[in-house]
């Protein structure tokens, strides 16, 4: 069996987050990472923006972050 090596990251405040709609991975509290955007979009919250999740559209509220490399 081939040995993967994992890369050590260092998760990063939320405060630095961009807040331009990007993807990143969020993480916090009981939130697993996983994918989000800061967005404007969320249902029933019209032009308040929060962090949701992309692929149910929930809102969460992350305390860290890491930025999606693309391959």
């Amino acid at each position: 069996m081939k040995k993967v090596k994992l890369k050590k990251v260092t998760w990063i405040p939320i405060e630095s987050a961009p807040h331009d709609g990007s993807l990143v991975i969020v993480a916090g509290g009981m939130l697993k990472p996983t994918a989000a955007r800061y967005s404007g979009y969320f249902v029933g919250h019209a032009g308040k923006k929060h962090w949701r999740t992309e692929l149910a559209n929930y809102k969460v509220e992350p305390t860290h972050w890491l930025p999606v490399e693309m391959p």
